[in-house]
């Protein structure tokens, strides 16, 4: 760390020399911009591959919702079906038992 510290003092003796401390201090300063940004730019990055993820697995998500939807909906497609041909049956077989009881 003193190594850093004898180093920025003694480029500021130079520039200060050489009258070019304020070009010392733009360099210094586009330097700090450039390593935000270039921060920035992973973290928008990586913040993007997860948000893809979390939208497949939304994605899988609802298909696997949608496919349960569609096989509720034949099951109870199939009771109904069910359903009604005991009605039919029944309305038959109580129809028949009129006839029988009619006949006697």
């Amino acid at each position: 760390m003193n190594e850093k510290v004898k180093t920025g003092e003694q480029l500021a003796e130079w520039a200060q020399r050489h009258d070019m401390i304020f070009l010392c201090l733009f360099i210094i300063t586009c330097a700090i911009l450039f390593y935000i940004l270039f921060t920035i730019g992973k973290i928008l990055t990586k913040e993007r591959e997860e948000m893809k993820k979390e939208r497949e697995k939304f994605y899988q998500t609802i298909t696997k919702q949608q496919q349960l939807n569609e096989k509720m909906h034949r099951l109870v497609e199939d009771e109904k079906k069910h359903r009604e041909k005991s009605e039919d049956m029944l309305t038959e077989i109580d129809h028949k038992v009129d006839m029988l009881l009619r006949e006697k």
